[in-house]
């Protein structure tokens, strides 16, 4: 296999291992992340946290693992053409020979993410109700603007009160004013004119603060961007975040909302990292940014708060509870698995050419490839190929894990009827909740298609031509001169299930997983299940070879 150790494998006791922290968190909401969220009103909040937490887990389990199967590329054909040294030229195309055209392959789990760095650039208006163009913008911030301040009255230092009694009395006081003029003042109302008790002073205005790229709360989009392209919300998640900059001013803000208004979108944001003064006018670029991850995954975690924030009807018995739980739970990990891609390469190092081809030269016709024997090999590592395929096919591996949930699930009596300590009631709830997700993956085959685009076959294979000595045809044995090409798009091939008899395509099933499993069973037995009248006995070799049957996947 040509990626052989290169590719992670399912990595299932990590899986397992994390469960038991989360799982050790919810057992009476005492510590950890969740540990803060005692209040019942907070049940919402509670379960969006365990769900994200719980998708994020599944969703480093499954992508990024390896998958392997079988491939085969039986419409392979060389091309016509190809010289040998005696001036021979095929004048047929060779098909493949035998069954050498199948192969293997391994391959990727994956789901379309989300590229950091998608840009787009906008353009200031004035209010909201204007924008009506793509690519149109307004900041929204929290900047309070700055009022004029009120005048205020202050005592006049230039009023003396021993002057102004002189003049309230007709004495007629003398003042030197500033410009060293003496003015005799015949009463009071003439000297308060000059020099009143108090006097009103107008304040500088404060100076204006200005705004930071920290105060904004929020962008008002055009639903169009500056080129005219729609934005797609779905693309565009929440909790992801956005770059805006213009110049030297730029800021990172998380989106804690969106708002579809018509023509245009808010999207409310709180600030991460900010620099410079806030952008007012002109031209800005943002910069998307998921932290998300991909819309499988997102759509995952939507679908398990559902799953897990069920509220159970009056009158709902546990059984039905288990099965609602259960059929959910499969629902949603089947749908996060459809909607991945499995990206592969393939390797068919034994494709081969049969023999002979008709050739022409001016003496006559002949053959390339004479001999039992002669064979046209692909010349090394032309024989690797690239391809995309889906799993597919999995009512039967969901089935199976919707009966493995409400097995275990109905034999403890749901997640509330553990028998036993706290820990041996843990470990087994999330093993066997792990170890059924586990055969659920395995069992689902890979199909869809390969091509192997740069397939070419080693010149040097044996040639005899008929060509003119003097004027007699005589036989010639050569050789080809030249690489020999394929004809195009003759070497697409197919992927894994169903390519030819006995071939299989899947998740590589974690073996190590299986052989640490056997030693828990005495444990639980006599915990989990001492006080339960039905002893839940777990066969591991036994169901595994089943699984594996079932599964087409050969170990």
């Amino acid at each position: 296999m040509p990626l052989t150790g290169k590719i992670p494998k399912l990595d299932t006791q990590k899986l397992f291992d994390e469960m038991v922290v989360l799982e050790s968190e919810v057992a009476g909401i005492i510590d950890g992340s969740l540990g803060q969220l005692r209040n019942a009103d907070k049940t919402d909040e509670y379960w969006e946290i365990y769900t994200t937490r719980l998708a994020n887990m599944i969703d480093d389990y499954i992508v990024g693992s390896e998958l392997v199967g079988n491939t085969t590329a039986p419409d392979t054909k060389l091309a016509p053409g190809v010289l040998d040294t005696f001036g021979g030229l095929t004048t047929a195309p060779g098909s493949v020979d035998g069954d050498t055209h199948q192969g293997e392959f391994e391959g990727v789990f994956m789901h379309l993410g989300f590229i950091p760095g998608f840009s787009t650039k906008h353009n200031k208006v004035v209010e909201t109700n204007v924008m009506q163009n793509p690519g149109e913008y307004l900041i929204k911030a929290n900047v309070i603007e700055n009022e004029d301040p009120e005048p205020f009255e202050m005592a006049n230092p230039s009023y003396n009160a021993a002057s102004a009694s002189l003049a309230q009395r007709g004495k007629k006081p003398k003042i030197t004013n500033t410009d060293g003029d003496k003015i005799t003042y015949k009463n009071l109302n003439q000297y308060l004119e000059d020099y009143p008790k108090s006097q009103s002073v107008e304040t500088d205005p404060k100076p204006e603060g200005v705004p930071q790229m920290s105060d904004i709360t929020g962008i008002h989009l055009s639903s169009k961007d500056s080129s005219g392209k729609t934005y797609d919300l779905a693309k565009i998640p929440g909790k992801s975040k956005v770059e805006i900059k213009q110049g030297d001013s730029k800021g990172t803000y998380e989106i804690e909302s969106i708002d579809d208004l018509g023509t245009y979108i808010t999207f409310n944001l709180k600030p991460l990292d900010t620099d410079g003064n806030l952008i007012k006018s002109g031209n800005i670029n943002l910069d998307w940014e998921s932290t998300s991850g991909s819309p499988a995954k997102i759509q995952l975690q939507k679908d398990l708060f559902k799953v897990y924030n069920r509220p159970s009807p009056q009158g709902e018995t546990p059984k039905q509870s288990i099965e609602l739980f259960s059929n959910g739970f499969a629902d949603a990990i089947d749908k996060y698995v459809a909607a991945g891609t499995v990206v592969v390469i393939s390797d068919t190092p034994d494709i081969k050419i049969k023999g002979p081809i008709s050739n022409f030269a001016t003496g006559g016709t002949g053959n390339t490839g004479v001999g039992a024997v002669t064979k046209f090999s692909a010349l090394p590592p032309t024989s690797m190929g690239i391809g995309k395929a889906n799993v597919v096919d999995r009512e039967d591996a969901k089935e199976y894990l919707i009966e493995n949930l409400i097995k275990f699930l109905s034999t403890i009596d749901g997640r509330d009827g553990y028998y036993g300590e706290i820990e041996e009631t843990i470990d087994h709830y999330c093993n066997q909740l792990v170890d059924s997700l586990h055969i659920y993956l395995i069992m689902c085959p890979v199909k869809g298609k390969h091509i192997i685009p740069a397939l070419v076959f080693n010149p040097g294979v044996t040639t005899q031509t008929n060509v003119y000595v003097g004027v007699a045809v005589v036989p010639m044995v050569g050789v080809t001169v030249l690489p020999w090409p394929i004809i195009p798009l003759s070497t697409i091939g197919d992927i894994g299930y169903e390519v030819y008899d006995g071939a299989g395509g899947g998740f590589s099933i974690d073996e190590d997983w299986i052989t640490k499993q056997s030693p828990k069973i005495d444990i639980w037995n006599d915990t989990v299940f001492k006080n339960h009248k039905d002893i839940y006995v777990i066969d591991i070799e036994g169901e595994v070879e089943q699984v594996v049957v079932a599964a087409g996947v050969r170990g």
